[in-house]
C-alpha cells in the first residue's frame, strides 16, 4: 500500500524542485502518465499533412488540390488573407452534402459552408484537453493555432486513438486483467 502522505511529499517536492508538468512528462514519456501529461504540439499533424485553403476556394477545388497521400486529414482549414482560421470544412460535411442531395454546393465557396467557429487549441494545451473536447462535441479534428489565429496543426481523433491502447493495456494490467495477446492466468481450483 503507497503511503499517501509519502506521496504528497513527493508531488511538493517535485513541484518545489521547479518541475513544470511538461518536464515531468519528458522524464516519464512511456508511462500513462507520461501520455497524459503530452502536450497537442507533440501529436498534432503538421505542414504538408494539413489541408489548408483561402475561404473563397470552392469545397471542390480545395477538396482536389489539396489532396494527400498517406495520413489523410478529414478536414480543410479555411483561412482568411491574412492566415486566420475562419472556418473547418470536415468529411462530415461533405457526406451532409451528398447525403441531402446538395452536389452541387461542392462548387460554392468553403465559406458558405464550413463551420465557421470550430473548437480550437493552443499547442501547448495538455492532450487531455484535446481528448475532452473530441469526446465533448464528437468531433473528430480540432484546428491548432498560433498566438495570432493561425492554424499551425491539427488534432486528429485517430492520431489520439493511436495512444489508446497502450494505456488500455496498462489500464487491464493492473486490473488483474491479461493484457492484449497474453493468455489469462490459470485458476486455482
Amino acid at each position: 500500500m503507497l503511503d499517501r502522505t509519502w506521496f504528497a511529499q513527493y508531488l511538493d517536492g517535485s513541484r518545489c524542485r521547479g518541475f513544470s508538468r511538461e518536464q515531468f512528462a519528458l522524464l516519464h514519456p512511456a508511462g500513462a502518465l507520461g501520455r497524459r501529461l503530452t502536450c497537442v504540439r507533440d501529436v498534432m499533424r503538421l505542414g504538408e499533412q494539413l489541408r489548408i485553403a483561402p475561404q473563397e476556394t470552392s469545397i471542390r477545388q480545395a477538396l482536389v488540390e489539396l489532396r494527400r497521400t498517406g495520413r489523410r486529414t478529414g478536414a480543410v482549414m479555411a483561412v482568411d488573407s491574412d492566415g486566420c482560421l475562419r472556418g473547418l470544412f470536415t468529411d462530415s460535411d461533405l457526406v451532409r452534402l451528398l447525403e441531402q442531395r446538395r452536389d452541387f454546393d461542392l462548387d460554392r465557396p468553403l465559406a458558405e459552408v464550413m463551420t465557421r467557429t470550430p473548437k480550437t487549441l493552443t499547442p501547448s494545451a495538455p492532450l487531455s484537453e484535446a481528448c475532452e473536447l473530441l469526446a465533448r462535441h464528437h468531433i473528430s479534428e480540432v484546428p491548432v493555432l498560433d498566438e495570432c489565429a493561425r492554424p499551425i496543426g491539427l488534432v486528429d481523433i485517430t492520431d489520439v486513438l493511436a495512444l489508446m491502447p497502450l494505456e488500455w493495456n496498462e489500464r487491464q494490467a493492473g486490473r488483474g486483467a491479461p493484457a492484449a495477446g497474453a493468455s489469462p492466468a490459470p485458476s486455482a481450483s
